[in-house]
């Protein structure tokens, strides 16, 4: 993931522990190379805490700790100049991560 233009500092701090989950929502959620990446995130995750957290991805109906929103399915793979902006938010609740792929 590419560092930030931009970050703000907020206040408090997001709990990790073994409830974390994460789950995907948005047009290009059902791609399988966006599922893969959002369970290799989760691995890293375990890997590098010791924390036992789930590399399975929450049910729609749970509201996960990490959210991640596709807007748009990309078909193919990436090539040089595609559009990897995203928008982070961390609150002491969640984390949302908002992804716009080109079409």
């Amino acid at each position: 993931m590419p560092w930030p233009s931009q970050v703000t500092r907020g206040s408090g701090q997001l709990k990790i522990d073994a409830n974390f989950t994460a789950g995907m929502s948005g047009a290009g959620s059902t791609d399988p190379r966006a599922k893969d990446a959002v369970r290799r995130a989760l691995y890293r995750l375990f890997r590098e805490t010791g924390i036992p957290v789930s590399r399975e991805l929450a049910s729609e109906n749970i509201a996960p700790t990490l959210l991640t929103l596709v807007q748009r399915s990309k078909p193919g793979i990436q090539k040089y100049g595609d559009d990897e902006s995203y928008h982070l938010t961390v609150t002491t609740q969640n984390v949302r991560l908002d992804l716009s792929l080109s079409a």
